[in-house]
């Protein structure tokens, strides 16, 4: 077992301020009704939010039967995004996270970032409507950080040591870092754009009004990472403590927005999102949030220090499978956990399980494998994790072996489950977590750090059910440990 790049993880491989003076702006324009009502007369796009669709041919916000899906929704405020972001960071001190380690990655889709709730968008969902007179290359999304607040986007600090457009976060060492998708540029303080690609068929209609909907927009990455630099919001103790907190401070550190027909005109690629934000909130369709979702530990913890780098079964046929035989082989596994001082400064003491900030271990496989089991009926009943490890290309690759994968046990017999996601921590057994040093021997201990030696068992076996069609099996899991 080959030790991967992060420090607690390693690879197998298986063969056969401005947040008041935003809120003082929402109230000014409240009451300048009339105002809003000449801005509104004079524009050419407008915002399609309604619980019950327009029946009125010559509303502006009038969406044709087939042509769209038509809800109420309210653009970015300060909890938009909330719950789309669901992981736990441990952050750890220097012996085992120097600077520049990355904590936590996720792939957020843009149907999650948008307020009320997770996948409050629908693909289809109209979010505006513009006249036939527009452009249509004028319509844009363009994004940023949230760069006009001090702890969510305002301070770059990543390209001191070679991650350039990491910021600041309201967390004592750690930066976030988000990317668009679609461009594959990272979000700044200063606002970049991409024109939107209108499918003309489906996004125009009978009358030439063009449709913009959620799907048009772009689905973001953000990465967290340690910088022992980073002060963090100073001034709130909550986000500072030794024990961790969930991350209770609103404001999102990036944003999505929507430029056409008189929508955030005043955006433009360059302009410093920390005194413009032309459009907000109501023309901003996304926001990219941890609020009340990302927990943070600051716990002694364990790391990977080698792992059986690939485990070989010898050839079974398809006949000794169908009568119950079966290949064993162990997985050995090397810890080093932060179990005394100096190792374990300024954490709090490390303890194996799997509860809150506890830490646990499990055997990752990688998601097209974990979507094959899942199809095989293969999860775990009231949990994330999948019982079997099925091989690349299984049920597409004629070449593959179906109706086998490899079971995960315990020396003493005892069955474990597979790990389907290394940021989403609880969940226990059912998800694929243990605890860390359940079937570990202590080795020695030196400066406050124990080494360990753990073991498992991977058992290539027949699927329950199934019929076994010959072939090759080769699969990657990975060890991971996380502070739950």
């Amino acid at each position: 077992m080959r030790a991967a790049g992060q420090t607690m993880r390693a690879e197998m491989t298986v063969q056969s301020d401005a947040m008041v003076r935003r809120r003082v702006a929402a109230v000014l324009l409240a009451l300048l009704g009339g105002v809003l009502w000449c801005a509104q007369a004079e524009a050419a796009c407008y915002r399609v939010s309604r619980s019950t669709p327009t029946t009125d041919t010559g509303a502006v916000d009038y969406v044709e039967p087939g042509k769209g899906l038509v809800r109420v929704w309210e653009g970015a405020h300060d909890t938009s995004g909330k719950g789309a972001m669901a992981m736990t960071i441990n952050i750890n001190n220097e012996v085992f996270q120097p600077d520049g380690t990355l904590l936590a990655s996720k792939v957020l889709s843009i149907f999650d970032l948008g307020s009320g709730h997770v996948g409050g968008y629908a693909p289809e969902q109209v979010l505006f409507r513009c006249r036939p007179t527009e452009n249509p290359s004028t319509f844009y999304e363009y994004y940023s950080t949230n760069g006009d607040n001090s702890w969510a986007g305002k301070d770059e600090e990543g390209s001191a040591i070679g991650l350039p457009e990491s910021y600041r976060t309201v967390q004592r060492g750690l930066m976030a870092r988000v990317t668009n998708l679609n461009t594959g540029e990272y979000a700044s303080r200063y606002w970049k754009r991409r024109p939107l690609e209108l499918d003309m068929a489906r996004d125009k209609d009978s009358k030439g009004w063009y449709l913009i909907k959620a799907r048009h927009f772009s689905n973001y990455k953000v990465e967290f990472f340690k910088y022992s630099q980073s002060k963090g919001s100073g001034d709130s103790g909550w986000q500072d403590g030794q024990d961790g907190q969930n991350w209770n401070y609103s404001q999102p550190i990036a944003y999505s927005a929507f430029q056409g027909g008189g929508m955030s005109p005043d955006l433009k690629p360059g302009a410093d999102h920390a005194s413009q934000y032309s459009g907000f909130y109501s023309a901003w369709p996304g926001a990219i949030n941890p609020y009340q979702t990302v927990k943070v530990r600051r716990s002694a913890s364990c790391r990977v220090v080698t792992a059986t780098p690939v485990v070989a079964f010898t050839p079974i046929s398809a006949v000794e499978l169908e009568k119950g035989g079966q290949r064993m082989l162990p997985i050995d596994i090397r810890l080093q956990c932060q179990t005394g001082a100096p190792a374990n400064t300024g954490l709090t003491g490390f303890q194996s399980g799997t509860g809150a900030k506890q830490t646990a271990m499990g055997l990752l496989v990688q998601s097209a494998n974990y979507l094959a089991a899942q199809r095989e009926g293969l999860g775990v009943p009231g949990g994330s994790g999948v019982t079997h490890l099925l091989s690349d290309g299984y049920g597409d690759n004629p070449a593959v072996a179906t109706g086998v994968g490899v079971a995960l046990s315990r020396p003493s017999g005892q069955k474990l489950n597979w790990l389907s996601s290394e940021w989403i921590t609880g969940g226990g057994g059912a998800a694929g977590w243990y605890p860390v040093l359940q079937d570990a021997d202590a080795l020695g201990s030196q400066d406050g750090l124990t080494r360990y030696h753990a073991r498992m068992r991977a058992t290539l076996i027949r699927l329950p059910g199934k019929k076994v069609k010959p072939g090759s099996l080769n699969a990657t899991a990975q060890v991971v440990i996380r502070v739950q």
